[in-house]
C-alpha cells in the first residue's frame, strides 16, 4: 500500500523526466528500456529507433535540465567507463554545477539553526554575497578568530529535493532490473550507490574530516596550502574552513605568464596529484581546475574535499606491481595483478583482455614514459572497460579521470607537457620503495600472518567438514533405506501389474478357444485357462488384502 501511494505521487516527476528525454531525442532510451507507456502513461509516443549521434552531449543537458540531484548523478556516471562508452563519459565531465544563489536571508537562517547563535555573532565582517554558488551549497567570506575564513553553507532545500528525487531514481531502476533482467549492471545496486555518494555530499562534517586528513598528509610542504577547519564553526550542514587567497586554475589567464612559469604551473599540479596518489596513498576525488587555487608559480591551494580516494599499502604494493608489469611487458601478469586489485570481468573475456593490454603495450614497446600519448591511452583503457564489462572500484575511476585532467590542464598551460614525463621518476622510486629489504620484510610478515590465521582456523574447518561429512553419510544412508523400500514396493507393484495383465490374458484366451476336447458345451483347454485366471485373481486379491492395498 505504501509503495502504490509513493508511486502515485512520484508520477508527475516520472512523467516529467520522460518528456525532457523525448525533448532531447533521446525516445530511443524509453524504448530501450521499455520505460515510456510506464512514465507516461499514455500510448502514441514518438520513439526514436536509435540513440543520437551525440547522444553523450545530449544526455549532460537532460541531467542540467533536470536539476542539482541529477548533476549529482551524472558526476557520478562520468567515473564509471563499466556503464558508458567513453565518448559519453568525456561529455558528462563537462556538467556545470552552478546555479543561481538563493536569497541570503535563507542561508542566514541555516547558518543560525545549525551553529544555534546570530551571523553577527558567530563570525566578524560576514560578507553576505557568495563567492561561488553551486547545487548543494553557496560559499561566502567572513572573519574568525582573527583570519579571513571561507564559509560553505548548504543550500535550504538541497536535502529535500535529493530525497524526494531518489525514490522517483529508485522506482525507474526497479522497473529497469524487472523488464530487462539480462543487463550487465545491476540498475538497483547503482542507485544504492548514487545514494550514498548523494549523502555523502550533503554532510559537510565528512568533508571536514577529508579535509583534515589531506592537511596532515602535506604537512611541512611548501607546495602546498590545504585551508584549516574551523571546527567550533562547522556542522553537517555548515563549513568553515581557512580562505585560500588565489586565483582558480580555471580561471588563469596563461596570457600573464611566461612560456616557462606556465610549465611550471603544468608541472606542479601533476607533482601534487602523483605525489597524493603515489606516496600518500589519500587522493583529491574530485580533482578539477576549479578545486586548484593558484597562489604562485611554485605553490597551488587545493579545496573541496567532499569526495576523496583511499589506497591501502597493499593496494599500493599490487599498483606498483602491474606498473612494472606493464613496463616489462607482460599482459597476462597484467590481469592478474588488476583481479588482485579488486577488478572483476566475465571468465569468457579473460583472453581477449590480455590481448588487448598486449596490443597497447606493444604499441609503447621502446617508448619512454614522457612519449606516451596519454588522452589515447586512457581512452584505450575506457574502452577496453566498456566492452569487455569491466568492473573497477570505484577509486580505480577517479585515479584515471585525475590523471586526464591533470594531462589536458597541463596542456592547456603548456602545449608540449606530458604527465607521464612528471609520472617517471615516482614509478621509479614506487619500483624501489617496492622491492626495498622494509617493504619485502612487512610484505612476508603480513603474509605469514595470514598463513598463521589460515592454519589457526584449520581444526575448526576440518571440525566442521568432518561433521558434514558425517551428517552427509547419514543422509545418505537415510536415502538408501528409502530407496530400498521405494524400490521393494515398486517391484511388488509391477509383479502384481505383470500377474494382472497375464491374469486377462488367460480370461481373453479361454474365451476364444473352440477347439480340442469338449466336455459338453465347454472346451476343455479353455475351461482351464479360466480356472487359472480365477486361482491368480484370487491370489492377487488376498495379497492385497494382506498388505492394506485396498
Amino acid at each position: 500500500m505504501i509503495s502504490t501511494v509513493r508511486r502515485i505521487r512520484n508520477l508527475p516527476r516520472e512523467r516529467e523526466i520522460a518528456e525532457v528525454f523525448l525533448r532531447h531525442g533521446m525516445g530511443f532510451v524509453l524504448k530501450r528500456y521499455t520505460l515510456g507507456r510506464y512514465l507516461l502513461r499514455f500510448r502514441g509516443v514518438p520513439h526514436e529507433e536509435r540513440l543520437p549521434a551525440h547522444w553523450g552531449d545530449e544526455l549532460r543537458s537532460i541531467l542540467e535540465e533536470l536539476g542539482p540531484t541529477y548533476i549529482k548523478v551524472g558526476q557520478l556516471l562520468s567515473i564509471r567507463p563499466d556503464l558508458l562508452p567513453p565518448e559519453v563519459i568525456f561529455a558528462l565531465r563537462g556538467l556545470r554545477d552552478e546555479v543561481t544563489a538563493v536569497p541570503f536571508e535563507e542561508i542566514r537562517a541555516v547558518i543560525e539553526e545549525e551553529l544555534g547563535a546570530p551571523v553577527q555573532e558567530l563570525f566578524k565582517g560576514f560578507d553576505e554575497t557568495p563567492i561561488g554558488s553551486a547545487s548543494i551549497g553557496q560559499v561566502y567570506t567572513a572573519r574568525h578568530n582573527g583570519v579571513k575564513v571561507a564559509v560553505k553553507v548548504q543550500r535550504p532545500r538541497a536535502r529535500p529535493q535529493v530525497e524526494a528525487d531518489l525514490p522517483v531514481i529508485a522506482d525507474i531502476a526497479n522497473v529497469i532490473k524487472r523488464r530487462q533482467p539480462d543487463l550487465p549492471f545491476d540498475p538497483v545496486r547503482l542507485v544504492d550507490e548514487i545514494k550514498q555518494f548523494l549523502y555523502s555530499e550533503l554532510d559537510y562534517l565528512e568533508e571536514a574530516r577529508n579535509t583534515s586528513r589531506v592537511g596532515e598528509n602535506f604537512r611541512g610542504d611548501p607546495r602546498v596550502i590545504i585551508p584549516g577547519v574551523h571546527w567550533d564553526r562547522s556542522t553537517s550542514r555548515v563549513l568553515t574552513t581557512d580562505f585560500v587567497t588565489g586565483t582558480l586554475l580555471s580561471n588563469v589567464d596563461p596570457d600573464r605568464y611566461s612560456r616557462e612559469d606556465r610549465k611550471k604551473l603544468a608541472v606542479l599540479a601533476a607533482q601534487i596529484s602523483l605525489t597524493q596518489v603515489f606516496e600518500h596513498g589519500v587522493f583529491h576525488g574530485d580533482a578539477h581546475p576549479s578545486n586548484i587555487i593558484v597562489v604562485s608559480t611554485e605553490q597551488y591551494g587545493l579545496i573541496d574535499f567532499g569526495l576523496i580516494g583511499l589506497l591501502s599499502e597493499r593496494e599500493m604494493r599490487v599498483l606498483t606491481d602491474y606498473l612494472i608489469h606493464m613496463v616489462r611487458h607482460q599482459p597476462e601478469r597484467l590481469v592478474r595483478d588488476v583481479k588482485q586489485l579488486g577488478v572483476t570481468f566475465p571468465r569468457e573475456f579473460e583472453d581477449d583482455i590480455a590481448s588487448t593490454m598486449d596490443g597497447i603495450l606493444r604499441r609503447y614497446t621502446g617508448v619512454t614514459l614522457a612519449q606516451v600519448d596519454t588522452q589515447r591511452l586512457v581512452t584505450e583503457l575506457l574502452e577496453m572497460v566498456y566492452r569487455y564489462r569491466v568492473r573497477l572500484p570505484t577509486k580505480y575511476f577517479l585515479i584515471l579521470r585525475g590523471l586526464t585532467t591533470v594531462e589536458g590542464t597541463g596542456r592547456e598551460l603548456y602545449p608540449d607537457f606530458n604527465v607521464w614525463e612528471v609520472a617517471e621518476p615516482y614509478v621509479r622510486r614506487m619500483a624501489l620503495r617496492r622491492y626495498s629489504p622494509g617493504t619485502l620484510a612487512s610484505e612476508n610478515t603480513e603474509r605469514a600472518g595470514e598463513f598463521v590465521e589460515v592454519l589457526s582456523r584449520y581444526p575448526y574447518q576440518i571440525s566442521e567438514l568432518l561433521e558434514e561429512v558425517s551428517e552427509t553419510l547419514r543422509e545418505t544412508r537415510r536415502l538408501e533405506t528409502m530407496l530400498d523400500n521405494q524400490t521393494a514396493k515398486a517391484s511388488r507393484y509391477f509383479n502384481r501389474l505383470s500377474l494382472s495383465v497375464f491374469m486377462a490374458a488367460l480370461v481373453v484366451g479361454s474365451s476364444s478357444i473352440h477347439f480340442g476336447p469338449m466336455i459338453g458345451d465347454v472346451p476343455v483347454f479353455g475351461g482351464i485357462m479360466f480356472i487359472t485366471a480365477f486361482l491368480f485373481g484370487l491370489w492377487l486379491l488376498l495379497g492385497l488384502v494382506r498388505s492394506g492395498g485396498l
